[in-house]
């Protein structure tokens, strides 16, 4: 089993003993991945870069889940293309 990568600015430190314990259920570990700042002034092209490059640090962790990312839809557009032929699962 991969690790549950924390894809946000919100550490796992800070996380409580239960979100610890539910993120472990998932995955073999816990792992911070910072959420890229992003340039107000970036244009639609910069901000689909930072998205993918992005995407590309998480698929290489191998997760076995990711939290929640929360972007705007040009931060994920052009990523979201690159994981259509990853399996999906659906944790509901």
């Amino acid at each position: 089993m991969g690790p549950f990568l924390n894809v946000s600015n919100h550490p796992v430190a800070d996380w409580s003993q239960a979100q610890r314990a539910g993120a472990l259920a998932l995955g073999s570990a816990l792992v911070d991945v910072p959420f890229p700042h992003v340039d107000p002034a970036a244009d639609d092209r910069e901000i689909a870069n930072l998205g993918a490059e992005l995407v590309t640090s998480v698929l290489a962790h191998a997760p076995a889940a990711v939290s929640e990312i929360k972007a705007s839809s040009t931060f994920m557009a052009g990523p979201a293309s690159a994981t259509r032929t990853r399996p999906r699962r659906s944790w509901r």
